[in-house]
């Protein structure tokens, strides 16, 4: 999730391990209250991201920019590059499967939200 200049955009990755069908109506509604809360969202997909991260990340940077939600200095897409912003993600998407492995852990899924922030 990207906050600045007043607007919010909600980023989500989107695959099948870990948004199964059976928990699309639950998607949407977290999605729908959301939205009332003022987030817009945008999706990539896991696959698309993972064959080619600047092509499924060029939407995003657009939605940032029409939305004007500036860059921070440590968040700007050039950055990082390709193999480095990859490592990022993959790293920060294990951390995230680990926690939400635990019995018990107070996580995203557990707590019914599944965004992620996207700090690239």
């Amino acid at each position: 999730m990207v906050e600045g200049g007043g607007n919010r955009l909600a980023i989500e990755c989107d695959g099948d391990r870990y948004r199964p069908l059976e928990k699309l109506p639950e998607e949407l509604e977290r999605q729908s209250v959301l939205e009332r809360m003022g987030w817009t969202f945008t999706r990539i997909r896991s696959s698309e991201f993972l064959r080619n991260p600047a092509r499924a990340l060029k939407p995003v940077f657009e939605k940032l920019e029409k939305m004007e939600i500036p860059p921070t200095s440590d968040s700007a897409p050039e950055q990082y590059s390709e193999p480095e912003l990859i490592d990022r993600v993959l790293r920060r998407a294990e951390e995230l499967r680990k926690a939400w492995s635990k019995p018990n852990a107070e996580s995203p899924r557990s707590t019914g939200r599944s965004s992620v922030a996207l700090s690239v």
